[in-house]
């Protein structure tokens, strides 16, 4: 079920899914270019191996990964927000990026629902032309309690920045 017909809460193992005719124009618009390509997307994408092909991402990273024509680099970045964390990863040659929250982390009710950032974050990302990619991260505190005062059991794996990062595609 398409993401605009409530996917979302309804069927949250189909969050990431596209249609045939969005995964058809992804193919189309991917190899339309000699360039090098720069995916931004709002699910996350790229962090795990061996997906099963009946999760959604699965057929959309084999999209990334085939993209483009035979004179072009393909498919160099990837940047995903939605999952509120500040990762990287090279996979298959792409870089996937998680550009973590403006605001807050989701921590669940049990916790306190919201762990706000106290100051939004954001990101600059220069591309370029010699073959890389920086990323200029910006960091923040937890307003008061932070996730780990709180109990939350993932505390360590989550933090309120955006880092900086230089990535290489030549």
């Amino acid at each position: 079920m398409p993401y605009g017909k409530s996917n979302y809460f309804a069927y949250p193992t189909q969050r990431g899914h596209a249609d045939r005719e969005q995964l058809e124009w992804l193919r189309a618009d991917l190899a339309s270019t000699d360039l090098p390509i720069v995916v931004f997307v709002h699910q996350g994408l790229g962090m795990q191996d061996g997906l099963p092909a009946s999760d959604p991402r699965a057929e959309i990273e084999i999209i990334l990964r085939d993209a483009g024509r035979t004179d072009s680099p393909g498919v160099v970045a990837c940047f995903c927000g939605h999952e509120h964390l500040d990762r990287h990863r090279r996979k298959d040659g792409i870089h996937y990026v998680w550009i973590n929250s403006a605001s807050y982390y989701w921590v669940g009710s049990a916790y306190g629902r919201m762990a706000p950032y106290r100051d939004a974050l954001f990101a600059f990302a220069t591309f370029d032309p010699a073959g890389e990619i920086r990323v200029e991260g910006r960091r923040s505190d937890w307003v008061e309690p932070s996730p780990e005062e709180r109990g939350y059991p993932n505390a360590a794996e989550i933090s309120a920045s955006i880092g900086d990062r230089r990535l290489d595609y030549g």
